[in-house]
């Protein structure tokens, strides 16, 4: 495992302004769209290989990658670490800490990504069946660990049924 380099957001800046780096996000496209730093390469997690990124490396520049928060950039730097020699970052705080420090993002679209979508629809999900449960009829409690469950097996899978349904819904289409 190599030693994870990461760059501040002052110093990714001042990067980007003179054309010393790309940036690569790592993001979910949900993310991307909702945003992200313009001029951003997009290379999600599960697409991320030194084959993939070989034709950035040869740009002679450093590769600055992000995500959200950090953890999955740091993730792919410490997985990848020097791709064909170059120097490869992690955005310390991810694009949370570049918006939150002022930085130039923009905003493809507008919609809420599907993970908040999933969360409020199963939460609006378990709430009324769990009322409907206890005013009408106990048989609404099935519904109510029906949801609970799916969600355990959500995170336990990395796979949400309900999350691939909204992703397919009209408002959520590219």
């Amino acid at each position: 495992m190599s030693k994870i380099k990461l760059i501040g957001t002052k110093d990714a800046a001042q990067w980007k302004e003179k054309n010393e780096a790309v940036f690569i996000d790592v993001r979910t496209t949900n993310e991307v769209v909702s945003l992200n730093i313009p001029g951003s390469e997009y290379v999600p997690v599960p697409l991320v290989s030194e084959k993939r990124l070989q034709p950035l490396a040869t740009l002679d520049k450093k590769m600055v990658f992000y995500c959200h928060s950090g953890n999955r950039s740091a993730t792919v730097v410490d997985q990848f670490g020097a791709i064909n020699g170059g120097e490869v970052y992690s955005l310390d705080g991810g694009i949370v800490a570049w918006e939150k420090n002022g930085f130039n993002t923009e905003t493809i679209s507008s919609v809420i990504s599907v993970e908040r979508q999933t969360h409020i629809t199963v939460g609006f999900l378990i709430v009324s069946s769990l009322i409907l449960g206890v005013t009408i009829d106990k048989t609404f409690l099935i519904a109510t660990a029906f949801f609970g469950s799916g969600l355990i097996f959500a995170g336990l899978s990395g796979s949400c049924l309900m999350g691939i349904l909204l992703g397919k819904m009209p408002w959520n289409k590219r």
